[in-house]
């Protein structure tokens, strides 16, 4: 009996070669988001320290003109630093959505491939115990006239 041969092995190994690929970008996609949250929180929490510690100067001296016009020129950049790093959060969490969406697809790929795989495994393990059943039946009845041979020779 010849040894189960599944002939879409090569592609079923490209599959899960394409969804491996596929998990390594989603998981750098997902830390390159991390990273870009992390930057957000940083800024933010810099923009609220700083505007504290502003009221703070206000309420223990008087604060020139000058040096309020660079208070406003120095939070207008800080407001400007986590709005461009809140759309750099909006575009990781888009090719994180993408990558998931793509590791979806690759998953539902390989898992076709695998369940054909299985049911030619199956069908060819019925094959095989038919196969198998045909040949004892075989020796059953050449074994079964022998024996009918023998008595008949006897009598």
């Amino acid at each position: 009996m010849k040894k189960f041969k599944f002939k879409l092995q090569k592609l079923l190994d490209l599959k899960i070669r394409k969804e491996d690929f596929v998990k390594e970008q989603f998981a750098k996609a997902v830390r390159k988001l991390e990273t870009e949250k992390d930057f957000l929180i940083q800024a933010s929490s810099e923009l609220s320290e700083e505007r504290q510690q502003q009221k703070a100067r206000r309420l223990q001296q008087r604060i020139s003109s000058d040096q309020e016009l660079q208070y406003q020129c120095f939070f207008k950049k800080l407001q400007n630093k986590i709005a461009a790093t809140q759309i750099k959060v909006n575009q990781a969490a888009n090719v994180v959505n993408q990558k998931r969406a793509e590791l979806i697809q690759a998953r539902k790929d390989r898992r076709i491939i695998e369940e054909l795989k299985e049911k030619q495994i199956n069908e060819y393990l019925l094959m095989v115990d038919k196969e198998e059943n045909k040949v004892l039946d075989e020796i059953a009845t050449m074994a079964a006239a022998r024996e009918n041979e023998f008595v008949m020779k006897g009598i």
